[in-house]
């Protein structure tokens, strides 16, 4: 049988890469020194690769959330909506089994319900070489995350061991590139295979330590919502939010319209955070989390509790990436953790962990909107009207109780409103929309005939 694991010396790995950036027709990604750090960028050659790295400033994340993507454009003196995005194919090189981890707890987010068209055709065209890793961060408890070392969600796994590269194969696609762009491929020995074992255990002897089992830390946080260490702390934030935006698992965004003075406008999705002020605050302008301090230990509550009672992961890949990059230093989940449980009684995990195994979500999800013709319109209060849309395509529109629509004004932006009328209604269906904010406001200025833009229905009912 042939072996999976295979090895190249160091000359036949660096004619691999640069094969791979010269040849084929991939961008190809890997990770590069930035003064004393490291950063997933473009290889111009070979020997900018460096896979002896601690951990990157940012998590390769960013190649398939970008953290500012245009989703459609439009001409509002046409009312015309395109969608032009790059399917660019790429090679992300040295991605250590902890980010390989943190994809896979996206993968889980945008493919469980509803499929992201944009990361799922990213995810699709990415080729992933990992690295283990070879030098820990200080600031690193991927050991304690179980995070430290992965067998699938890769195409190639590469471990340097010094006198050679040893290549284990992870999928067909990855077989394929090293079949089409690699020379002088052997076997790995059984000596070579063990090194890689030994590696792989010498993290855990430099990793740092949680006190408490990871799968005890939603028991943990359960316990201890008023403990004062969610004051002390985030009385010294900054709330800047630079542990969100480092973190490899945080997924949250924000979408908004742009127009410019000759009517041509963009529909633009950016990174958000659960730090930031604003996060929180809706259409009338009330803020749901207006004490920093809420928003302090949401944050930890999100990736602890709430995500693992959703989705059976915690959110943390012990990557370390928001300690460094936290400038009071109280974004630490190492140490936050480890000062409850010291604080606390044993308690018990009731959550069995694995890595998610992703099921296909029931639709995709569109970004260009459907067009809405308002049907009715009446008037019930002085800051409410009831909306009857009809879809102009005729296609079917099925929804349960309790669903949203995202109500779309070119120009103006998107809005989620509950859907008003019961499900039986057949050829349209209700909004009853309050007056609050900037959406709303133009909605309320509408017509019977106008037209809309809906997408949706969204939610679980």
């Amino acid at each position: 049988m042939e072996s999976s694991i295979k090895k190249m010396n160091r000359e036949d790995w660096a004619d691999f890469i640069n094969n791979l950036i010269n040849n084929s027709t991939y961008e190809v990604i890997g990770v590069k020194a930035k003064g004393k750090r490291f950063i997933f960028a473009p290889l111009e050659s070979a020997d900018e690769l460096r896979l002896d790295y601690d951990t990157t400033i940012l998590p390769p994340k960013k190649y398939f959330l970008p953290q500012y993507e245009n989703l459609l454009s439009f001409d509002l003196s046409k009312q015309s909506v395109n969608i032009e995005m790059k399917e660019e194919k790429r090679i992300i090189i040295g991605v250590h089994p902890y980010d390989i981890i943190a994809l896979q707890q996206m993968d889980k987010v945008y493919f469980d319900t509803y499929i992201d068209r944009f990361y799922k055709i990213r995810r699709e065209n990415t080729i992933i070489i990992g690295s283990n890793i070879l030098n820990v961060s200080e600031r690193s408890f991927a050991t304690s995350m179980k995070a430290h070392t992965v067998t699938s969600g890769y195409d190639l796994m590469v471990t340097d061991i010094g006198s050679s590269i040893i290549i284990e194969i992870g999928t067909e696609r990855g077989k394929k590139l090293m079949e089409r762009y690699a020379t002088n491929i052997t076997d790995a020995t059984e000596a070579e295979i063990k090194k890689i074992e030994e590696i792989v255990e010498s993290i855990e002897s430099k990793d740092r330590k949680l006190k408490v089992d990871k799968e005890n830390i939603p028991n943990l946080l359960k316990r201890n919502y008023e403990h004062p260490i969610w004051r002390e702390l985030s009385e010294k934030c900054l709330q800047c939010s630079s542990c969100t935006i480092v973190c490899p698992t945080c997924y949250c965004f924000d979408i908004r319209d742009e127009v410019s003075l000759d009517l041509q406008g963009k529909r633009i999705r950016t990174w958000d955070g659960c730090l930031l002020p604003d996060f929180t605050r809706i259409a009338s302008g009330e803020v749901f989390r207006k004490d920093k301090t809420e928003r302090f230990r949401h944050r930890f509550y999100r990736k602890g509790l709430y995500i693992p009672e959703r989705y059976n992961f915690i959110a943390c890949i012990g990557c370390g990436r928001c300690s460094i990059a936290c400038i009071p230093d109280i974004a630490d989940p190492f140490n936050v953790i480890n000062k409850i449980a010291e604080d606390s009684e044993e308690t018990r995990g009731e959550i069995i962990f694995e890595i998610p195994v992703t099921r296909g979500g029931e639709e995709e999800t569109a970004y260009i909107p459907r067009n809405g013709i308002i049907r009715r319109i009446e008037k019930l209060t002085e800051f409410e009207k009831l909306f009857e849309i009809e879809l102009e395509d005729s296609i079917d529109f099925n929804y349960q109780p309790g669903q949203f629509v995202e109500v779309s004004i070119l120009g103006v932006g998107e809005a989620p409103i509950s859907i008003s009328s019961p499900p039986i209604k057949k050829g349209s269906f209700e909004l009853v929309v309050r007056r609050v904010g900037n959406v709303t406001n133009k909605l309320h200025t509408l017509r019977e005939g106008d037209k809309i833009g809906i997408r949706g229905p969204f939610g679980r009912g």
